[in-house]
């Protein structure tokens, strides 16, 4: 019997799991040893069943797909990645694969695309959903790639946009400290470098930049009751000068 290669679904939504699962559970040479959407747990869950391929959301609660790159790497660095997302923006594909992905297809491919993602990735090979080829490559045309102006992001370290992140997702310093074994001290020294770097002065402010950059989903309820919780704020000192 063909050796199974473990397979660990980061990707949502539920039923887009649920039916990604069964695809590959159909077929003798994959065992999907989990399925989550939450990038805290696809970190815990990687390093638990240290699977052979990890197929991955760009988008996910409390932390991103390129941060859940950047945690699982080290611990398990014979894992394969394929970011599975519905967005093709050239900056999300050239930050997925300087961070250790090997693929990069869209939700909306077909099953044989996929499926040739796979097996390409895999067998050691790159692979690029052809549309998302398409953007990159006329991004590279345009120049926007190779001269693309530095600007106040690239000051912010990888560690600051992680709690950059999880500010905008409304979690306490005290939740973030936890989820990133460090002390609540550093979270605030963390939050004040973001602040400074970004010229920001307000958690909303934090929260509409995490937003713009990509950070944070349209539609995240934690977001959304952070901007909400603020946008009281501000009503109330302008009631009461």
């Amino acid at each position: 019997m063909q050796h199974q290669k473990k397979v660990l679904i980061g990707s949502g939504p539920r039923i887009f799991r649920e039916f990604l699962s069964t695809m590959l559970q159909s077929r003798e040479d994959f065992d999907v040893v989990d399925k989550l959407f939450d990038g805290l747990g696809i970190i815990q869950s990687a390093t638990l069943h240290t699977p052979d391929l990890l197929i991955l959301d760009i988008f996910l609660p409390r932390f991103n797909g390129i941060s859940v790159i950047n945690a699982v790497r080290s611990k398990c660095p014979r894992m394969k990645i394929i970011i599975l997302t519905d967005y093709e923006s050239e900056e999300f594909v050239s930050e997925a694969f300087q961070a250790g992905a090997q693929g990069y297809c869209t939700k909306n491919a077909s099953t044989k695309e996929l499926m040739e993602t796979i097996k390409s990735v895999m067998a050691g090979k790159n692979f690029i959903s052809p549309s998302v080829a398409a953007g990159v490559l006329e991004g590279c045309l345009d120049g926007r790639k190779s001269n693309r102006a530095s600007n106040d992001w690239d000051l912010v370290t990888k560690r600051e946009r992680e709690v950059l992140k999880l500010l905008a997702e409304a979690y306490k310093n005290k939740e973030i400290a936890e989820m990133l074994y460090i002390s609540r001290k550093t979270v605030e020294k963390h939050r004040s470098n973001i602040m400074s770097k970004l010229g920001l002065h307000t958690v909303a402010e934090l929260t509409r930049y995490a937003h713009d950059r990509g950070l944070v989903k349209n539609g995240d309820p934690r977001t959304q009751r952070t901007l909400s919780r603020s946008s009281d704020v501000h009503a109330r000192d302008f009631a009461h000068p």
